[in-house]
């Protein structure tokens, strides 16, 4: 176990838990390790929605930065890559690791397909009916940014900028409370927080600012 955080200013500054996950990407891209990154990206006409995609770049990747706590079902694109002769990164939750551990053990093609993966800490997650609903109270009809891990005045929080740049904003106290409307039930039941099957385990050091614990769970994770 460690802790640490990019060197790189901008993956630090951008994304979540100083940006490991993020640094982890870019190398492998840069390197020609994998030939894409599966990840988390918003819609390009809605930035409320967020879908998986293949990231192929590092810009790519940077587009992607920041944490999204809502529900994105990434096994729709596990047909896409099991078809492919690449070699891909997936970052995911706790529990989209096991779902593809699982799909794994079906579709052997599957598992030469999957480089590596890195899952991110989660303690629960929730259902898009809790985005909608802060974006009702928020009362902002055109929004231009949806940020469900921001900073306001030294705050951590969920902030909407609208595009007239009216903002939202409620701390990270007031939004964990959504947590007992708005999980889905498989949270509740959830034994693994810290992503025990994924290859590279990543998740805030609270006293190190903007920094990540990292569990490295086997020699490859180890190496990188």
């Amino acid at each position: 176990m460690y802790k640490g955080y990019s060197t790189d200013s901008r993956e630090r500054e951008l994304g979540s838990s100083g940006g490991l996950a993020s640094a982890v990407a870019c190398y492998l891209l840069k390197q020609g390790v994998v030939d894409g990154v599966i990840g988390i990206i918003s819609e390009r006409l809605n930035p409320t929605s967020f879908k998986p995609a293949i990231l192929r770049t590092p810009e790519e990747v940077y587009s992607a930065f920041g944490s999204k706590y809502t529900l994105v079902p990434t096994n729709i694109i596990i047909n896409e890559i099991s078809k492919t002769t690449e070699k891909f990164l997936f970052i995911g939750l706790p529990c989209q690791i096991q779902g593809l551990q699982k799909a794994i053990e079906i579709n052997t093609h599957l598992r030469d397909r999957i480089f590596m993966t890195i899952s991110v800490f989660c303690g629960f997650n929730m259902e898009r009916k809790a985005t909608e609903f802060l974006i009702k109270k928020s009362k902002i009809s055109d929004i231009k940014t949806l940020q469900y891990r921001s900073i306001k005045n030294a705050e951590t929080g969920f902030l909407i900028t609208g595009c007239k740049g009216d903002e939202f904003f409620i701390d990270k106290h007031g939004y964990t409370l959504l947590n007992m409307f708005f999980s889905p039930e498989r949270c509740w039941k959830c034994y693994d927080l810290t992503g025990e099957f994924a290859d590279l385990s990543l998740g805030d050091a609270w006293e190190l600012k903007k920094g990540s614990r990292v569990i490295v769970r086997n020699e490859k994770a180890n190496n990188i």
